[in-house]
């Protein structure tokens, strides 16, 4: 937290015992975004009002119909006999336990209950809200003509200025926990009691009040044309100095209890952990003009606009691009060190991604050239670079770059792999063969000293000092890391792999997983055996770059094709023939990743850091996750998306019909 977040919070003490800190949040930049329009379904870009139904569908009022979005397209029900509203223009939803309250233009009033449309008895003016109390009475916000109520029994009641309203124009309606119905009007905030006896609050300014929230913590949020103001004891106190003289539209308490905050001429605010954020037009809000909000069952925050509809999702992935400050965008190796610092090798030279930002790293080479970076190794306070061309390159702080390629005796110049091996010497896996760095002395090996291939594409010192090395026509093993002593190992028994593109060992395990071309494969010395997590486990791609383990027993593997997720226990059922099923998940582009196309052939390409973050090396940039869930939440997650599959093939119908 920095100084600035904690004046905020002493100046503020009062708020965090009415709103608690919110649960840790991602930075509100970095929320993935949907956007729809009228050129994409939508019937009118002004989003007036929104609701999810129990079935799933989300509702969108706006002035050209009510339109129902069910995961993948937008049906639009308009004034008629199907619906009973007498125009299309609609205001209001709100959902109760009765269905779907429906007002708008002309006095309409309408309720759905899946998957019918039961029309009622329109009012005399047009109606902004709906509310349905805790007795069963309906109170109806109209534009000029103050609040009607109706009764259990059908009898109306109206309340006007004579009746004590501030204002004719009453945009918002609210009932408490202790039974009071607060009504935001055209000129503030009026609360009606028992006895129906109405009263203004002194404490508001007479300005427009367009939006109420009572919290879960039962404190009431004001918006007005002159700030947002919540309440405190008996009377209500300005929330925040930067939204004194906001003109508040509407407020929205998510999940996590975070509080958004939509204004009239200034888009959208977050006030949560992470002190009050914006965003705009210019981050990719449609229009500053905020007019709706809606936190659906996944947890999505849906604004609506006078410009369309915009989706955030706190996506698992963010993404480090070149507008961010990296080298290059096309990027090959990642590399987490014990500094806290991410390095990305790129086509365009080496990058760092650290608590200062992200930032090109300038490598200084005899000819001038930037090298296009393959590979990345830390051996202790240098700082290897596999490259292109250039061979071999080592950074150490103040001093000038040391460079071994084929001159000094590497096996070629393109190095797609760096080990720094225990014992202090550095193997290197180049395009030609297989080199060790040991003492000044530079030794190659290559096909005829036993290796598959000399193509090597990925190194790795398992727990017994084996060095093992993955080609392009299969991987072998180095034991001990004694090169007279090279053993191959056969991939072709599993669906005719070849390609050993990525390794991976849990701690205390037997276990080396590989990634290769036709999947996940394990290794497991205790008994020398081979077997294959993959298509056959339902798995939906099998060329699979760099396996990496979070800290909450999930295995992460890179592809071209996105990220996949699996539980390793249940990875090990599955290679052990008691799994034949295995859940994951894929994350891709619309997880946040500017690019689902993970790099492979060099490495690592993919890193996990010491805070429990997940980068990968991708075709746009470094994607970053931060690996939380358990297992048992990728089971639930896959139930979810089974049930989720099976009702979007519901809705297919519904809609058609």
């Amino acid at each position: 937290m920095n100084l600035r977040h904690l004046q905020l919070l002493a100046g503020f003490c009062w708020l965090l015992i009415a709103l608690p800190p919110a649960a840790a949040q991602s930075p509100l930049k970095n929320f993935y975004q949907d956007s729809w329009n009228t050129r994409n379904g939508l019937p009118h870009n002004s989003i007036n009002s929104m609701a999810q139904t129990p079935e799933g569908y989300l509702w969108f009022a706006t002035w050209e119909g009510i339109s129902r979005y069910n995961g993948r397209g937008f049906h639009t029900f308009v004034r008629g006999e199907q619906t009973g509203l007498p125009d299309s223009g609609i205001r209001g939803l709100t959902l109760d336990d009765d269905g779907l309250l429906v007002v708008g233009a002309r006095g309409g009033f309408s309720r759905y209950q899946h998957p019918r449309w039961f029309p009622q008895q329109h009012l005399p003016a047009m109606v902004n809200h709906v509310l349905r109390d805790n007795r069963g009475r309906l109170w109806f916000a109209t534009e000029g003509d103050g609040i009607y109520m109706r009764d259990a029994q059908g009898e109306q009641h109206h309340f006007s200025v004579q009746q004590g309203l501030p204002g004719l124009a009453v945009y918002r309606l609210l009932q408490t926990s202790d039974g009071r119905i607060w009504a935001g009007t055209s000129r503030g905030l009026a609360v009606i009691g028992p006895n129906n006896i109405i009263s203004v609050n002194r404490h508001i300014p007479a300005a427009p009040v367009l939006a109420l929230l009572q919290t879960r913590e039962e404190q009431l949020l004001v918006g007005s044309a002159q700030g947002l103001y919540g309440s405190k004891d008996q009377h209500f106190e300005l929330m925040h100095p930067q939204l004194a003289e906001e003109a508040i539209s509407s407020l929205l308490q998510d999940r996590d209890g975070a509080l958004w905050i939509g204004t009239t001429d200034r888009g959208l605010a977050r006030l949560g952990s992470l002190g009050l954020e914006r965003l705009g037009m210019e981050q990719g809000l449609p229009d500053n003009r905020v007019l709706s909000l809606l936190q659906d069952t996944e947890g999505n925050i849906w604004v609506g606009t006078n410009g369309g509809l915009l989706r955030l999702r706190d996506a698992p992935f963010t993404s480090f691009t070149q507008e961010q400050g990296l080298a290059g965008n096309y990027v090959r190796s990642v590399l987490a060190d014990d500094n806290g610092q991410v390095w990305a090798g790129t086509s365009n030279g080496l990058s760092v991604i650290d608590a200062d930002g992200t930032r090109a790293v300038p490598v200084l080479l005899p000819d001038g050239k930037t090298p296009s970076i393959l590979s990345l190794a830390r051996q202790g306070d240098i700082l290897w670079l596999g490259t292109y061309t250039h061979g071999l390159v080592g950074l150490k702080p103040g001093q000038q770059p040391v460079i071994i390629d084929r001159d000094q005796g590497l096996s070629a110049n393109e190095v797609r792999a760096i080990l720094p091996a225990r014992d202090g010497s550095l193997w290197v896996g180049t395009a030609e063969g297989l080199s060790r760095v040991h003492q000044g002395r530079v030794l190659t090996y290559g096909k005829q000293d036993g290796l598959p291939g000399e193509f090597v594409m990925a190194l790795h010192q398992a727990e017994n000092n084996d060095i093992w090395v993955g080609t392009g026509v299969g991987a072998a093993i180095i034991e001990q890391g004694n090169p007279s002593r090279i053993r191959t190992l056969d991939l072709h028994s599993q669906e005719n792999a070849e390609y050993a593109f990525g390794f991976y060992q849990q701690l205390g395990s037997d276990a080396v997983w590989i990634a290769t071309d036709r999947g996940l494969l394990r290794y497991r010395y205790t008994d020398s055996s081979l077997s294959m997590v993959g298509r056959p486990h339902g798995l939906p791609i099998e060329k699979m770059f760099q396996p990496v383990a979070d800290y909450h027993g999930g295995i992460w593997v890179t592809t071209n094709r996105g990220i996949l997720r699996l539980d390793l226990q249940q990875a090990h059922q599955a290679a052990d023939g008691e799994l034949d099923r295995i859940p994951f998940e894929l994350f891709g582009e619309s997880d946040g990743m500017a690019s689902s196309q993970a790099n492979g052939g060099s490495g690592p390409s993919a890193t996990l850091a010491a805070d429990g973050s997940i980068w990968v090396a991708t075709a746009m940039g470094v994607a970053e996750a931060f690996a939380t869930e358990s297992a048992d939440r990728l089971l639930a997650k896959a139930d979810q998306a089974l049930y989720r599959a099976k009702n979007n093939g519901r809705n297919r119908v519904e809609a058609a019909s």
